[in-house]
C-alpha cells in the first residue's frame, strides 16, 4: 500500500525482526505509524485507481511515433533487452506506470510518493519519461502487461541484495554501466514451466 510500518505478532505487540522465521498459517499485524489515520493513508495506493483504464484518445499515427521516441530515449540507457539481452530489433520501449494511464494520472502518482523518498521528481512530468520506461524484449513486454512478472529491486527497506538468491546468470559487456549495490530482479507471479523458460528469471 505504500505506507510504512512495522509487523508483529499482535497489535500491540513485539515487532517480528525483518530477518525472523515466520510461523506457517499464523496471523501477523502490519501496525503503521502515524498520528492518525488521515496521515497514514496519505501516501496510500489505492488499487482499484490502479487497475482503472483512463480515456485516453490518439491516432495510430501519432502512437507509432510515440512508441519509436519512447523505444529511442530507452535505447540510449539500455542498450538491449535489461533481462534477455536481445538486441534492440526485437525490443520495445515498456511503460512501468502505463501508458493508457496518462500524464494527469502519472503526475498524481509521482506527486504522492512516500515522503521518505528522496529522488528528485521534478523532471518527472510525462508518462513517457525514460525513467519510467524499460527496454525489453517482446516476450518480456508481453509477459509484463498482465502482470505476470515484476521487477524487484534491492535493496530496500525490507530487502537486501544478498536475500535474493542469484538467478539466471548472463554474460556481462564491458561498454555498459551495471547499478552498483544494487540488483534489479526479474520474478515470475505466474506462468507455466514453459513460458517460464522463455524469460528466465
Amino acid at each position: 500500500m505504500g505506507i510504512l510500518g512495522t509487523v508483529k505478532s499482535d497489535r500491540a505487540g513485539v515487532d517480528v525482526a525483518d530477518n525472523a522465521s515466520l510461523q506457517g498459517e499464523a496471523i501477523y499485524f502490519y501496525v503503521y505509524e502515524a498520528l492518525d489515520d488521515t496521515a497514514a493513508l496519505q501516501y496510500a495506493v489505492d488499487l482499484d485507481v490502479i487497475k482503472a483504464r483512463s480515456a485516453v484518445s490518439v491516432s495510430d499515427s501519432s502512437v507509432h511515433a510515440r512508441e519509436r521516441a519512447f523505444k529511442n530515449s530507452l535505447l540510449q540507457r539500455d542498450a538491449s533487452c535489461i533481462f534477455t539481452d536481445k538486441p534492440p530489433m526485437f525490443c520495445q520501449g515498456a511503460h512501468i506506470i502505463p501508458f493508457h494511464k496518462g500524464d494527469e494520472w502519472f503526475d498524481l502518482i509521482v506527486k504522492n510518493r512516500p515522503a521518505s523518498s528522496d529522488e528528485d521528481v521534478s523532471t518527472l512530468t510525462t508518462v513517457d519519461n525514460v525513467r519510467n520506461g524499460m527496454l525489453l524484449g517482446v516476450e518480456a513486454h508481453i509477459a509484463t502487461e498482465p502482470r505476470q512478472v515484476v521487477v524487484l529491486k534491492t535493496p530496500n527497506p525490507v530487502l537486501t541484495v544478498d536475500d535474493i538468491p542469484p538467478g539466471h546468470t548472463r554474460p556481462l559487456k564491458n561498454d555498459i554501466e551495471y547499478p552498483d549495490g544494487e540488483r534489479y530482479t526479474l520474478q515470475w507471479l505466474d506462468g507455466c514451466a514453459e513460458e517460464r523458460a522463455v524469460i528466465p528469471e
